[in-house]
């Protein structure tokens, strides 16, 4: 079955962070929504990923920055490095304006994505999805802008992602809860080699809940036929 990913955060604990009064990130148990796989360790304040392509291995750096003297922990941003074990080069060395390291996926197609936040310590935050490619030149390719309520699938070979991007009810009695099911934005994301281009369907006609496996993609689909007929589910997992 296909899963669906998400980030989830509300709090920091050191860098790295959990929700609040839940899990850190959303899980299931039949599939639907699963935490990344992830290579990872973590050196002192570092993130650190390994990306594997063909016979090489390279190290994902993530070094988190305070900015200004700060205490704060979310008043920072990040430095990206990616190391070539073999050699120790650094083929690639950057700041970016982001605070937290999101999801890292290495899919079946060994494609590499992760997702990068800026969050200001609540429960609500942006980050943007980037395809990360070595070729042998380096590259952040950003796939789509994503927010608390994000969760997205990618098909079999990588090339398309489905984005439900949750919007909340904020006339709705008693109010919406961030764990509770919310009406959905669907977007496909077509990734070519130097773009990105998007196709949105529109708003979902119910609201649906992906936390903790509530919902699968075949009860969506029953839920939403006119909205989900121009997807080609054939190429999804499910």
């Amino acid at each position: 079955m296909e899963t669906l990913k998400h980030v989830l955060i509300c709090s920091l604990v050191s860098i790295l962070f959990i929700s609040c009064g839940h899990k850190g990130k959303a899980t299931n148990k039949s599939g639907l929504l699963t935490k990344s796989k992830t290579y990872k360790s973590d050196i002192g304040d570092d993130t650190i990923y390994k990306i594997e392509i063909g016979d090489k291995t390279y190290q994902l750096i993530f070094k988190h920055t305070e900015l200004h003297e700060s205490e704060d922990d979310m008043d920072s941003t990040i430095s990206i490095s990616i190391v070539d074990n073999s050699t120790h080069d650094t083929l690639y060395n950057k700041i970016l304006n982001y605070n937290l390291v999101g999801d890292f996926t290495k899919t079946a197609n060994n494609n590499y994505f992760i997702s990068l936040i800026s969050s200001g310590g609540g429960s609500g935050y942006s980050g943007t999805l980037f395809k990360i490619k070595i070729t042998p030149k380096v590259v952040f390719q950003p796939i789509l802008e994503l927010g608390e309520l994000s969760y997205w699938i990618f098909n079999k070979y990588d090339t398309e992602i489905i984005l439900f991007d949750g919007k909340w009810d904020f006339n709705s009695k008693p109010p919406e809860s961030h764990f509770e099911a919310h009406r959905q934005n669907i977007s496909i994301y077509k990734i070519q080699e130097n773009n990105v281009t998007v196709k949105k369907l529109g708003m979902t006609r119910r609201k649906h809940d992906f936390i903790d496996d509530v919902e699968t993609i075949n009860d969506f689909k029953k839920k939403e036929p006119v909205l989900t007929k121009e997807i080609k589910w054939e190429d999804y997992n499910q």
